[in-house]
Order: structure tokens, then sequence, then C-alpha cells
């Protein structure tokens, strides 16, 4: 009897170590201790960009900012036989920078490196204007980079993404439609006002053509995700003509259009009319403005557009700031300037702008 015991406590003790083993043998990744990092930038090449001057046009690889970047392993890279796969993933920061940690055993392994789909922009110049197209895909080439790996190793893999052939971008990439719009951009400017015997009695908000101006004429189709951005100038009498190409497979009743003047500096000339003299006398200043962007509002267009453009009147920048010094422009109301040294008031205040709290 005690013999039996014996024997069946031993073959007890075998099973419970034989299991033991096999757990042991299993792949655990928390028992995996060792590390090593991938890092890098991801950027990608949309087309032409403005270069340093006004007229240059450069090729030139930006940012994949927000590109999920994707690093995948092979289990049986941390044990032989194991099936699967691990992946870990980061998002690329604005930069298009990005790092990833990746365990590591005692043995170096190897790692596929990739980014998810991209999407971002298209920029070709057409109808002698910068075309913006948004919503274009993007692929890392070859799918992939192979590295390899150590632990305490720190692996630098910069990723260059290439579009999409046209089959995999899952929308019409033609563009026979045409949609034509136009307008003028007007910026602030001082009014006289006339009396009956045609004498300056007073100034008043007017505006007038801003010759030159650069603006950006955005196109969006409400079953589409897809924009266009195309940047044009207007003409020395600050008006804009244009014709988009647009997909052939957008509804002009879908379409819509805005306007869009980025940030400029500019001069306005201010009146002001000396104290005690005749309201025709009067005299002027240019003062130094920075106009903040201005955005008109989207308008929908209708499918006689594509033959008749449609007017998006005047769009007045009237967002600025004055950068001149205050105290040197008369007639707005700061003592500094409408007061000699002894009080007596030199200008009468003419302000319709408001500039003394701009």
């Amino acid at each position: 009897m005690k013999k039996f015991f014996y024997l069946f406590l031993t073959l007890a003790v075998v099973t419970l170590s034989a299991c033991s083993d096999d757990d042991q043998s299993s792949l655990n990744f928390n028992s995996i201790k060792g590390r090593a990092v991938i890092k890098g930038k991801v950027t990608y090449e949309p087309g032409f960009q403005k270069g340093a001057s006004e007229n240059e046009l450069i090729m030139q690889k930006v940012a994949a900012a927000g590109a999920v970047v994707t690093v995948e392993v092979e289990n049986s890279e941390y044990l032989s036989g194991s099936e699967g796969t691990k992946s870990y993933e980061v998002t690329a920061d604005e930069n298009g920078e990005y790092a990833v940690e990746v365990p590591v055993g005692l043995r170096p392994i190897n790692a596929k490196v990739t980014v998810k789909e991209f999407k971002g922009v298209s920029v070709s110049f057409v109808n002698s204007a910068l075309l913006t197209v948004e919503g274009v895909k993007y692929e890392a080439a070859n799918g992939g980079t192979y590295v390899t790996l150590s632990n305490g190793n720190t692996k630098t893999t910069d990723i260059s993404l290439s579009q999409m052939d046209k089959d995999k971008q899952d929308i019409i990439a033609t563009r026979n439609l045409k949609a034509m719009v136009k307008g003028r951009i007007m910026v602030p400017a001082e009014d006289f006002i006339y009396g009956y015997n045609k004498e300056i009695i007073g100034i008043e908000q007017g505006s007038k053509a801003l010759a030159n101006a650069k603006l950006s004429l955005r196109f969006t189709n409400r079953s589409d995700s897809r924009e266009f951005r195309y940047d044009i100038t207007t003409s020395a009498k600050g008006e804009f003509t244009f014709a988009a190409d647009l997909f052939d497979n957008w509804s002009m009743a879908q379409t819509m259009v805005r306007v869009e003047v980025p940030a400029f500096s500019g001069k306005m000339t201010h009146y002001y009319c000396d104290y005690g003299k005749s309201n025709n006398f009067w005299s002027n200043q240019e003062i130094s403005l920075y106009y903040n962007p201005t955005y008109s509002e989207f308008v929908r267009l209708t499918e006689m557009n594509s033959a008749v453009a449609y007017n998006m009147g005047d769009v007045l920048v009237s967002d600025f700031a004055v950068t001149s010094d205050k105290k040197q422009i008369k007639g707005i109301g700061i003592a500094e300037a409408d007061y000699d040294e002894n009080g007596k008031l030199l200008y009468y205040t003419n302000d319709p702008w408001n500039l003394i709290n701009k």
C-alpha cells in the first residue's frame, strides 16, 4: 500500500512538471524585458509648393502629419514555430515624426515598418493657377520597410509616401466639369461726405478695390470629401474671373464655393481736418494696417455656372489692426496727436473705421 502511494505521488510530480514546462515555452510578451526603438519621419510629395520668392514654385516633400505608423513582427521572431503577428502603432506628430518601442528578446528580430492609408493633398499648376486637391490617398512604397532590431538598439527609419494609383483612389479623378465664378476683393477706405454745395463736411466708411490681391477659391461637394483650392490673383481693378475644372462625378447642384483671402499688410489713406479751419481744408496721411484672413460664405452653384460665372460680389476684407503708432495718427481722438503742448485742439475728430480701437 505504501509503495503504491509513493508511486502515485511520483507520477503526479512528473505530470505537474511537464505542465509547467509547457507554460514556459509558450509566447508571453510580458516576460520579454528587452526593448528597441524605431523612430523617423513620414513625408510625402504633394506637388508644387510656393518658394521663397513670390513667383517661385518648387517640388518638395512635406510632413505627413497624423500618419499612422505600424510596426509588424511575426510571432515566430520571438519563438520559433509560433503563429500570428504582433503589431505596434503610433501616430506621427505635426512634423511627421514618430517613435515606436518594440519588445526584443536575447536575439535580434526582424520587423516591418509601414504606414496605413494616408490622405493628403495634391497640388498642381492648372489654368495658370495652383490647384490643391484634398483627400488624395498615399501609401508607403513597396508596402513598407524591413528592419532588424536588437535589445537597446534605436533604428532610424524615414518613410516616404507615394500617391496611390488612380484605381485605388476609389474616386473619379478626371476633371471635365466646368465651374465659373467671378468677384472683386475690397479693402476699407475713407470717403468724403459732401454738402449741398459740394463742400466736404466729413468722412465716412468706404471701400476700394484691392489690386493684385492673392486669394483662393475653395470648391467642395456634398457627395465627396475631396476639396479643390485654386490660388489666383486679382487684376489691377481688384477683380477676378476663373473657370475651375472639377471632378466629372460632381453635381453642380451639390457644389459650393467660397473666397479665401490670406493675411497681408497694407496701407489706408486717412483724412483729417485742422480745427478752426474750413471743412474744405483737409489733409491726409498713410496708415499701416495688418489685414487678418477673410472668408466669404459658401455659396451653392447651379448648372448654369458651367457657362455663366457666378458673381461672388464684393468681398470686403474688413478685419484689420493698425500697426502704425497711433500717437502719430491725427484726428482720431488721440490726445498726443490732436492737442499741442498747451492743450489747444489741433484737429477735428473724424474716425469712421474706429482706428483708435483697432
